[in-house]
């Protein structure tokens, strides 16, 4: 009977050893880290096509902004460790992936490249909302 409390102890420690934002939480920070850095030398680009760029062009350059501020918003929750940052970031890995659909449709490429890229951007997608529900380190550092 002592072998198996010891059993469970052991695996509570392990619980609740695994908090804080390490782990494949580093590849979380710098993945939003990356999307607000690139997302500048994009706005250098695209802000002075905007005057004869057309509503698709705008509207893309107002959903990027709307991305990059997400973004913000995302690491702000993330090293503030709020409870409700996994939501965000899974809302924001899901508004990133329509938003890439909504390009890759607007831009009529073949139906082949335009499978490829939604596909690209879907099983990434899939797999981070997976780790954001499941991960016990996401459950025990995402408390405040």
């Amino acid at each position: 009977m002592k072998w198996i409390l010891e059993g469970v102890m052991e695996e509570k420690d392990e619980y609740n050893e695994l908090k804080g934002l390490g782990g494949w939480l580093v590849l979380v920070q710098i993945g939003f880290i990356l999307s607000i850095l690139l997302l500048i030398p994009y706005f250098l680009i695209i802000i002075p096509s905007l005057v004869g760029g057309g509503v698709l062009l705008l509207l893309q350059f107002i959903l990027y902004v709307f991305i990059g501020l997400l973004s913000i918003y995302c690491l702000i929750l993330m090293y503030q460790k709020k409870k409700r940052f996994p939501k965000w970031a899974i809302f924001t890995l899901w508004f990133g992936f329509g938003f890439g659909v909504f390009v890759v449709i607007t831009s009529f490429e073949s139906i082949g490249k335009t499978i490829w890229e939604i596909s690209k951007n879907l099983v990434p997608a899939i797999i981070w909302t997976a780790y954001y529900l499941k991960s016990r380190r996401v459950e025990n550092t995402f408390v405040k």
